[in-house]
């Protein structure tokens, strides 16, 4: 055999070895292919389920925090109005109710406090009522819108000293209309005047001194002539 056709032989022998190699490779590749792809899902899998874990747990403990963040602020906005309705400041129990319905929460108490605020409310404007009667000097519609607060613990002693108040201006407004009526002579009108005066103060020092001073000195001049007629006729 010469030289070329070795050459020739080997050359064939050796494609055929490496078409042999690469048939046994593509029918091996598909079994080994399929393994490995299964590993990668299941990897896959497994990275996906740890990352879903993971963020349930912080999105977990993030909500967690969160809900006893609101829960501590619910807590001390609630303490801070009752606070502020137990002292009877409505003007900071408003501002602290706003805050509170900005943010949403509620509870029996909110609630309740939401009620007594609404009464303070009432009551507040209820005053301010009798305030502006009273700058008008109408002390009988004054006087009769503050009855309600009489018997109210928050306004029991404002109402007390606005009531003493108005009875003493009333008192001597009286008194000085009685002196001017006294002094054009309209005794009715005086009279009338000095009777609601002692109805109001019945110890008035200058209302009896006025009335004393309406009483006619008539009858007393009528005794005195009987006595004179009387001493005459002993005499005779």
């Amino acid at each position: 055999m010469s030289k070329e056709k070795q050459n020739e032989k080997t050359v064939i022998l050796q494609d055929m070895h490496e078409h042999i190699q690469e048939t046994t490779a593509s029918v091996h590749e598909p079994h080994q292919r399929i393994p490995g792809g299964l590993d990668r899902k299941k990897r896959k899998s497994s990275l996906l389920r740890v990352v879903l874990l993971t963020a349930v747990a912080l999105l977990s403990a993030v909500l967690g925090g969160y809900a006893v963040y609101e829960y501590r602020e619910q807590r001390a906005l609630t303490e801070k109005l009752t606070d502020a309705v137990r002292q009877d400041r409505l003007r900071q129990a408003q501002e602290i109710m706003r805050e509170i319905r900005k943010h949403g929460y509620t509870s029996v108490s909110l609630t309740v406090l939401e009620k007594q605020l609404i009464t303070m409310k009432e009551l507040s404007d209820a005053w301010d009522r009798v305030q502006h009667y009273y700058n008008l000097g109408m002390y009988k519609e004054a006087r009769n819108a503050v009855a309600a607060f009489t018997s109210n613990t928050a306004y029991r002693d404002r109402a007390g000293v606005l009531l003493e108040d108005m009875r003493t201006k009333e008192l001597n407004t009286m008194l000085k209309s009685a002196g001017l009526l006294y002094a054009q002579g309209n005794r009715d009108k005086v009279t009338l005047l000095i009777h609601q005066v002692l109805e109001l103060d019945p110890s008035n020092r200058d209302a009896q001194a006025l009335l004393a001073m309406l009483k006619p000195v008539v009858p007393r001049l009528k005794k005195n002539r009987r006595r004179v007629n009387t001493s005459m006729v002993k005499k005779k």
